[in-house]
């Protein structure tokens, strides 16, 4: 009995770290992302999926990095603005290359934790997200069992704490930018 109130303490633990550092994270992350009317993964398919990966974070884990916060392609070293800023014929506004480049930086900070727990049962992190959660003052639900996310992937995924803070992250990301309709 005692093994089982500690199992059931050492969870709520858990689960209460993972819920206070997803929230700073997040904090952090609309700091320093700016608002986007743009949903940044239908224009990647649109206009870049043809020609390059599928999903715009695995072309971001592939072929970019993050230096100094700033996004990087790995080839060259060149900020990814200036070359999406004349890249094979493709115009893109302002707007357009920063959602862009926020897509490319959750793909790199998110490290594929999603294609890594997730994606056997979820293919799509953006369509699984935008269907099946929502968010309720600050934190995330499944949209039919109303359990909170963070307490729920620990034991579902068997992510890490910081793999499940990445999930959180990514799926906070998939929502903000869901367009609007």
């Amino acid at each position: 009995m005692t093994r089982i109130i500690a199992k059931a303490i050492t969870a709520t633990a858990t689960a209460l770290l993972l819920v206070t550092a997803a929230t700073a994270q997040q904090a952090e992350t609309n700091a320093a992302a700016p608002p986007t009317t743009i949903d940044a993964h239908a224009l990647y398919e649109q206009r870049c999926g043809s020609c390059h990966d599928e999903h715009g974070a695995d072309l971001a884990r592939k072929k970019l990095k993050s230096v100094d916060g700033a996004i990087r392609v790995t080839r060259t070293g060149k900020a990814v603005e200036s070359l999406l800023a004349r890249h094979h014929g493709v115009t893109l506004t302002k707007e357009e290359t920063g959602a862009l480049v926020g897509l490319f930086d959750i793909g790199l900070r998110s490290k594929g934790v999603f294609q890594k727990h997730c994606a056997l049962c979820h293919t799509s992190g953006v369509a699984f997200t935008r269907k099946s959660v929502e968010a309720k003052a600050g934190q995330l639900y499944a949209k039919k069992a109303g359990t909170e996310i963070g307490a729920f992937l620990g034991q579902h995924s068997r992510a890490t704490p910081a793999e499940v803070e990445l999930l959180i992250e990514m799926m906070k990301y998939q929502l903000r930018t869901k367009p609007k309709t």
